[in-house]
């Protein structure tokens, strides 16, 4: 079986780009030990599903320096005030999923989310 950074040569070689996530201080650093493209910060906790973004910036944060590749924060956000806080903790881009899905408007969600 292939380790993670195979794996990840593996997908560069098939000319993927490889966005890996960390949802612990000991996973991000374990994440920028590789040649991933992009480190994703899951704001869920897996075990039990709840969501902290504050956590999430706490991972981030406790990194020094500041990775140097872009560091996304993944799940639980749903306003433009959560991603200019995030931004301005040094998040780069943010995947947004269940917010869209269940908006009223997710085109003009959508909008909201792009102009923070």
């Amino acid at each position: 079986s292939l380790d993670l950074d195979q794996m990840i040569a593996h997908a560069h070689g098939l000319g993927l780009e490889v966005l890996l996530e960390a949802s612990s201080q000991e996973e991000l650093e374990r994440a920028l030990a590789t040649e991933a493209d992009l480190i994703g910060i899951n704001s869920r906790a897996l075990a039990t599903l709840e969501v902290s973004l504050p956590r999430a910036v706490r991972v981030l944060q406790g990194v020094r320096p500041h990775p140097s590749r872009p560091v996304l924060a993944l799940s639980g956000i749903s306003s433009g005030e959560e991603i200019r806080s995030l931004r301005k903790a040094g998040f780069s881009g943010f995947l947004v999923g269940t917010t869209l899905l269940q908006a009223e408007d997710p085109g003009g969600k959508l909008r909201e989310l792009l102009a923070a």
